[in-house]
Order: structure tokens, then sequence, then C-alpha cells
């Protein structure tokens, strides 16, 4: 400060150049600025200007002169008529659109244009005009097309040509610009156009595959509405009713299942819950087995339950249903069928059947007491009178004696056979002491005339006696069971199981025996009641047998019969092959 850098007084910051008039702070200010303009100028002389550049300071320079040129065209008078030029804006349009989009887009060309009140517009308005309706075709058809399309569609007429050629003539000589500066605006509007025709073309691309898109998706459609209409047509015309099941509710079900319930139309149950179409005796099984299904535990797929209808009749209903997965949740698609008719024969069937059996028995029955009260007392009185006439024979008399003994040993075989053929007809005991001791009591007989047969019998939960019509049935089931297999089997170890569960007895029997093919079931050729007659004693209570054997395999037989043959219906929802 007190002598300049390295010694130089005119260095001095205060005294800079032998300026020392002004103060410090005034000093500095001119200093910075005279350092900064000197750079810039000398900057700008050195360097030439980018593209971008010389285009933003073009615009920024001569923002003042396009208004000048705009203006001064804007103040020639207006001479042209806009309507004829409507009507071409409208043909141009006309060739690539329908005539309401071609009226449309030339009316948005006048709003974009500013044109719309006007009856006659100037050169310049033409041509920004003219501008408008090429940036509507651009987007359309491109923009090379629209320009050509412009071209050939005469919208200037040759003096309206000629005028603009001298506008933009003296635009181009007021603007000043040298050959250099009209090269790069040239370039840069080719440039601009480049990339405009570029994006153009993109567009039209984009435009061409979203219309194959759409053309790809109105087809998918069509084919899904057809697969629909297909579908629905074949659900409605079913022969059963169709319903699918969310928990307890109907989401949906076709005419038919509407129908089997006593109602015209499907929309009267969508919304409405299942077991409400269900008979109070079933609702709770009912929807137990449609829960456990959804939540995709093991259940009957087939079974009946008691419907009401809508005038409040009771029906039966057949029901196969199976879990589907719907939009991620599971539901119950079910197939019903009304089988009221088809149980009424049944039962009236099974009802005969029922009787007829009842007949046979009591048959047996008679005739098991006819044999032991006449035969029976005939005997006994024989029996007595041969022992009173061998000792009423004198001495001497041995051959005759000796006759008598052997009419006596006779008469007590013929008095043991009566009374097993009584007992085989119809033993007392069923009546009196019940099944269990009944079937024990046969089986300790049967081992006795089967000597080398190991028979395992046991009873579980018989804490109270059955009806007598299921005694009966069980206990020739037994009876026919075992005498197939003296006859037929040769087997050595024979088990029989017997369970009384309510509301259903179960009975199972097992041998190790030859076993035989079912399709030829030697019950079917011998005489009684075979396998045959034990199918028809189970049916007749509304029961189920399911009989399964195979050559060296034995044979193993199940039955399962109601409690209550009069109400099979609560107890026969079983599944065999568990």
């Amino acid at each position: 400060l007190q002598s300049g850098p390295w010694g130089l007084e005119w260095l001095n910051p205060e005294r800079l150049l032998g300026v020392s008039r002004f103060d410090p702070v005034t000093l500095t200010v001119f200093w910075s600025l005279t350092a900064n303009v000197g750079l810039f100028v000398l900057g700008s002389i050195l360097f030439e200007p980018s593209k971008e550049d010389a285009t933003l300071a073009e615009q920024f320079v001569g923002v003042m002169s396009g208004r000048r040129f705009i203006s001064r065209a804007a103040r020639r008078e207006g001479h042209t008529d806009l309507k004829t030029k409507k009507i071409i804006i409208k043909g141009i349009f006309a060739k690539f659109f329908d005539s309401e989009v071609a009226a449309e887009r030339t009316r948005k060309a006048l709003r974009a244009a500013n044109l719309e009140s006007k009856k006659w517009i100037s050169i310049m308005e033409l041509a920004g005009l003219s501008s408008q309706v090429e940036k509507f075709l651009s987007g359309s058809i491109g923009s090379a097309a629209a320009h050509h399309a412009l071209e050939i569609a005469g919208l200037f007429t040759p003096d309206e040509s000629k005028i603009l050629s001298e506008i933009y003539g003296e635009m181009l000589a007021e603007s000043r610009a040298g050959p250099n500066d009209l090269r790069r605006r040239i370039d840069f509007y080719r440039e601009r156009q480049t990339l405009i025709t570029t994006h153009a073309a993109e567009l039209e691309k984009k435009v061409r595959e979203l219309e194959q898109e759409i053309a790809r998706r109105e087809a998918a459609e069509a084919q899904l509405m057809e697969s629909e209409e297909r579908y629905r047509t074949a659900i409605e015309s079913s022969s059963d009713g169709v319903g699918i099941i969310r928990q307890d509710d109907l989401t949906f079900v076709n005419r038919k299942f509407a129908n089997i319930f006593g109602y015209e139309h499907p929309e009267a149950l969508l919304g409405g819950m299942l077991s409400q179409l269900v008979h109070a005796d079933d609702r709770a099984r009912v929807l137990e087995m449609t829960l456990r299904r959804q939540r995709g535990e093991m259940t009957p797929t087939r079974y009946d339950f008691k419907g009401l209808r809508k005038d409040g009749r009771i029906i039966y209903v057949e029901i196969s249903a199976t879990k589907i997965n719907y939009q991620g949740e599971a539901l119950s698609l079910a197939f019903l069928r009304d089988v009221t008719e088809r149980r009424q024969a049944e039962n009236e069937i099974r009802r005969l059947s029922r009787r007829l059996i009842a007949s046979i028995e009591d048959e047996r029955k008679r005739l098991a007491v006819d044999l032991h009260d006449e035969f029976g007392q005939a005997l006994t009185g024989l029996h007595l009178g041969l022992q009173t006439l061998v000792y009423s024979l004198p001495e001497g008399y041995e051959g005759p004696r000796e006759k008598c003994f052997q009419l006596i040993k006779l008469t007590e075989e013929l008095a043991d056979n009566i009374r097993n053929v009584c007992s085989e007809l119809r033993p007392d005991m069923l009546d009196d002491l019940g099944l269990v001791p009944t079937l024990g009591w046969y089986i300790d007989e049967f081992r006795g005339r089967m000597r080398g047969v190991e028979i395992d019998f046991q009873a579980v939960g018989f804490k109270r006696r059955l009806p007598p019509q299921v005694e009966i049935v069980l206990y020739r089931i037994v009876q026919e069971g075992l005498n197939n297999m003296a006859k037929h089997s040769r087997a050595k170890q024979v088990s029989l199981r017997l369970t009384y569960s309510h509301p259903q007895v179960i009975f199972f029997m097992t041998d190790d025996g030859v076993g035989f093919d079912p399709a030829e079931s030697p019950g079917q050729a011998r005489k009684g009641i075979g396998l045959i007659g034990m199918r028809e004693r189970v049916a007749s209570l509304g029961g189920l047998i399911d009989i399964r054997s195979s050559p060296g395999q034995g044979t193993k037989i199940r039955v399962v019969l109601p409690v209550n043959p009069d109400h099979p219906d609560e107890s026969m929802i079983i599944d065999l092959d568990g």
C-alpha cells in the first residue's frame, strides 16, 4: 500500500495508473467494472458462439424486430375470404377423416389461429392458419404427408404465394442477417424439422402399435364374451341346479336351482343363505359339511338332505358339491337335483321289502313254533312210549329190547335236529334276550360244528336293545356270513365286530379264506338268502352294505344300519371306504 507491488508505485491499489481522485470504494467499483467489461468484450471477440448460444442471442436481440415484421404484415388489409379457405381446409381433412371429424378439426384449427369470428384475413393470418392445419394433420398422418397434402390442396393462390414470399423477403432483409447467420438459421430450422419429423414418425408408430394392441384386446374380449356366453348357456340349460356358495351365502344360482325350491327367478335367492332352504332336521349337518369343505377338510361329495320349497312343502334334494377357488377365495360349487319322486319310490320299495321280509320272518317263526309244539310233543311222547316198552319186555327178549334202544336214540337225534331247525328258523332267545346273547350262543354252536375254525366275536356299545327288525337283519347277516364261510371260504380265522354308535350300528366281518370274484358270487348260485338276500335285507332298512373279496385274499363284509329304520337319512352320510 505504500510503494505498490514489487516497488512499482503505479500499481498501488489506491493510485492505480495514476487515478487517485476517488475514495477507495468508488475506485474499487470503477476498476472492477472496467476489468469485467474488458474481459467480456475480449472473450466475445476471440471465441465463436455455439449454435445454441447463437440461436438464443438472435431470439433475444431480434425479439422486437420480429414483432415489428408481424405488425407490418398485420397492417396489410385483409383481402382473403376466410369462407373459401374453410371449404378447402375441410376438404383436406375430409380426405383422411369422416365428415364430422373433418368439421371438428377445421373448427379447432380456426380457434387455434384466433380466426373464428373473422370473414376476411390477411396473408400472414392465412399462413398461421396453414401452420395450424399442418400441425393437426401431422399428429395423424405424419409431418411429410401433412405438408404434401397442403401443397396439392391449393390453400394459397399464386398471388397469395407471391405476396407471402415478398413479406418473407422483407423480413429477411430487415433482419440484417449475414450469410453465416442465415446458414445457421437454416440449419437450425432443418434440424428442428428433422426432429419434428422423427417425433411424428415415432408417434405414428406408437399409434399403430396402440391400434394393434386395441385390436388384440378387442379380439380377446370377444373370445372371452363368447366363452362366457357358452358357459352361461350350458349352466342355464343344465337339468341340475347349479350354485356357488360362500360360507353360507348364495353368490350365484341358475334358474333350475331356483325352480327346485319353488322360485321363478334366480335373483330371488341371490344374497340369501343356503341353510334357509334346508329343513331344520338337516340344517346343522348341511351347514357343517359346507363349511368343512370350504376349509379343505374331507367331506362326502354326494349326499341327500330335506329341503324346503317356497310354499313350505318338504322335498328331498341330492347334492353333489366340490371346493373351488374363485378370485383367491375358497367357495363351494354345488349341483342339486330334486329326488323327491325317487325317494318316495325307494321308500315304497323299502316298505314293501320290509313287509316281505317281516312276512318271511313271521312264517319262519310260525313254522318253528309248529315244529316245536307239534313234532316236539310227538317225539317226546314217542320217546316216553319206547322207554315204557323197553321196561315192559320180559327177560329173554334181548333182541326186541336192543331194537327199542336204537329207536330211542333215533328219536333223540330227531328231536335234536328239530330243535336245531327251529333255532335256524327263528331262535326264541332273540326275542327274549336280544341280539348280542343270541349271537354269542349261535357262534358257540357254530364253533362246535366247525372244528379247526377260530372265531373272534366282539360287541361294543350295546347298552340297550335295538329295534326287532334291526336285530333280525343283523342276526341273519351273521348267520349267512358264517354259513358262506363254512361252505365256500375254507377259512381258519374269522373276525366279527359289532358296534352300536347312535344313530347307527356297524357290523364288520373278515376271514382269511380263499375269497371269490364278486362278479361271480357263489351266493348267487345257491338256495337261501345268499349275498343277494343280504343286500335286500340291508336295503329294506335303508342301510349300506359293502362286500369286497378277491381270489386268495379272503372276504370283507361291512354293514351299516340305521338304529331308526323309519328315519334313516340322518345316519346314512357314511363313506364305506373310510
